[in-house]
């Protein structure tokens, strides 16, 4: 895969190289899109936030011309992406509403129970 040698993406104020992996994913919550940076093992590195896959995909093929040909589409539907995330949360989630973390800003924990914003 031809790499034109710049991401113009920074991780502690490191640019980052050519990367093994890309992967393109929506972002529920927000309805954004992230091109994430991966290693061998698709392991994030870095990611840039775009208004649509297509965008994201455009920002690839300006890092590295032709890929194109080479995406995946990883056939997940939304069902199974939240299956997946409620076996991945289990009980990690309000204690009062039943809101995963993933579906909140954030967790308290107060009498080993948890609370999500606005519960808490």
């Amino acid at each position: 895969m031809k790499f034109v040698g710049r991401t113009l993406l920074f991780v502690d104020g490191v640019e980052l190289g050519r990367m093994p992996r890309l992967a393109i994913c929506e972002e529920r919550k927000t309805s954004g899109v992230l091109l994430i940076h991966c290693d061998q093992e698709w392991n994030p590195l870095g990611c840039s936030a775009h208004d649509s896959p297509q965008s994201a995909r455009q920002k690839a093929q300006r890092i590295y011309p032709n890929i194109d040909e080479r995406w995946v589409d990883a056939g997940v539907s939304d069902a199974e992406a939240e299956q997946y995330l409620e076996e991945a949360y289990g009980d990690i989630r309000c204690s009062v509403c039943g809101k995963r973390a993933d579906q909140v800003t954030q967790l308290h924990q107060r009498d080993q129970k948890l609370f999500c914003d606005s519960c808490r």
